[in-house]
């Protein structure tokens, strides 16, 4: 096999690679294969900053510089070197972006011909928002961090400690001799204030503990709506042959849709049904949900 020390030029030379933190193509044999280096998109309250990395595919240490094309992208640094790897942050500065879509283009030269070109976006967003907001595409809550209403001694939500993937998740509890409410309102109740700025129908993850059904005739079923909508029931019993897999990773994942009719504020709720469901973490994909074995971490929340 071919040694490091004889892949490299003797004598040194420097060479320059570039690419992002959310892509695995780099330049320039992006150029041939006529990809686009590109950040992920920015939003106010998303991300506060995303990586270029420069790095240096030979030995011999290289200077470079890097300019964008607005003013309302920040750059950590416009010049260095590289011996080997560099990391350069970009930022945004929303104070000088109205509301709408941007698109710049940061130019990085160091060796090479012409030198690489990172796209960036930013989507700046109008009103101020409250509660937990999405952000990058994606709306994450924690079950814990939910508000618990309407809970009586034998029925009730109650937060559980050291627990999941989260650390801390919220359980129902129902007694033996106790029945919930045929009126769903009226159950005892998890709210989540959140804020969108998209609309539609989204996909909807929701993480539980891989527990078992342990009483004739419960489904580990729990319902939950946004607003005043009819709340789907969601079933968390799960399948024999996951159950394994489940355990090894801490966690069950069920599916389901919301539909937001319009931007703005909004309360997500979950009404208690059966006992023994674990609740972690509720996911809501509206258009930027990247794949992780964690999921994306908890949104930003804006108090009024």
């Amino acid at each position: 096999p071919v040694t490091l020390q004889k892949a490299l030029a003797v004598p040194p030379v420097a060479d320059m690679g570039v690419t992002t933190d959310s892509q695995a193509i780099y330049w320039p044999a992006s150029e041939w294969q006529k990809q686009t280096l590109a950040l992920n998109t920015f939003t106010p309250y998303g991300a506060k900053k995303r990586t270029i990395t420069l790095y240096n595919r030979q030995a011999k240490p290289y200077e470079f510089t890097a300019e964008a094309s607005a003013d309302w992208v920040i750059l950590s640094a416009q010049e260095g070197a590289v011996k080997e790897v560099s990391e350069l942050a970009v930022s945004i500065d929303w104070s000088k972006l109205a509301p709408g879509e941007h698109n710049a283009t940061i130019t990085l030269v160091g060796t090479g011909w012409g030198g690489a070109n990172v796209k960036v976006s930013a989507t700046q967003t109008q009103g101020k928002p409250s509660g937990f907001v999405e952000a990058d595409g994606v709306l994450s809550l924690n079950a814990s961090s939910g508000t618990i209403s309407n809970n009586r001694p034998g029925a009730k939500w109650q937060r559980l400690s050291l627990h999941g993937r989260t650390g801390t998740a919220v359980r129902s509890l129902v007694g033996a001799d106790e029945e919930v409410s045929d009126e769903i309102t009226a159950r005892p109740t998890l709210s989540f204030p959140v804020y969108f700025f998209s609309s539609g129908t989204f996909d909807v993850s929701v993480d539980i503990s891989p527990s078992q059904s342990f009483f004739p005739g419960h489904q580990l079923a729990f319902l939950m709506g946004l607003d005043d909508a009819k709340p789907q029931r969601i079933v968390g019993a799960g399948a024999d042959e996951k159950w394994e897999q489940e355990v090894l990773d801490n966690v069950r994942q069920l599916a389901t849709q919301i539909t937001v009719t319009e931007p703005g504020a909004h309360t997500l709720r979950v009404y208690l049904e059966d006992t023994g469901v674990v609740l972690q973490k509720i996911v809501i994909d509206t258009g930027g949900l990247q794949p992780s074995y964690l999921g994306p971490p908890e949104s930003g929340f804006v108090r009024d």
